[in-house]
C-alpha cells in the first residue's frame, strides 16, 4: 500500500492520523536534493490534504546549510533542542 492510499483510508475514519518519519537524514544522504525536495513536497501535501499530523526527525549536524534550508522550507514549524529545552522557530 502506498503512503497516499494509507493516509486516505485512515483519513476516512474518525481517528486523527499522526505520522513519524525518523529517517529523514538517511533519505537526504542517499538521494539527490532535487529528489528529496520533490518527495517531501508530495508527502507533506498528502499529509495536509488528509488533515494528518506528521513529525520528521533529522540530525542537523549531519547536513549542510543548503540541505537544512531545503528541508525547513517544506515544514510549518521547526523544533530544535538546546540542553534540556525545546526551541521553536515560529
Amino acid at each position: 500500500m502506498t503512503i497516499a492510499r494509507a493516509l486516505q483510508s485512515l483519513a476516512d475514519s474518525t481517528r486523527k492520523v499522526a505520522i513519524g518519519f525518523d529517517i529523514l537524514s538517511e533519505v537526504i544522504r542517499k538521494f539527490e536534493l532535487k529528489v528529496v525536495f520533490r518527495f517531501l513536497n508530495i508527502l507533506t501535501r498528502q499529509i495536509a490534504k488528509t488533515d494528518a499530523v506528521a513529525h520528521f526527525h533529522l540530525n542537523p549536524q549531519r547536513h549542510s546549510p543548503v540541505e537544512l534550508n531545503l528541508v525547513h522550507s517544506q515544514f510549518d514549524l521547526t523544533i530544535t533542542t538546546a540542553d534540556d529545552l525545546l526551541l521553536s522557530d515560529g
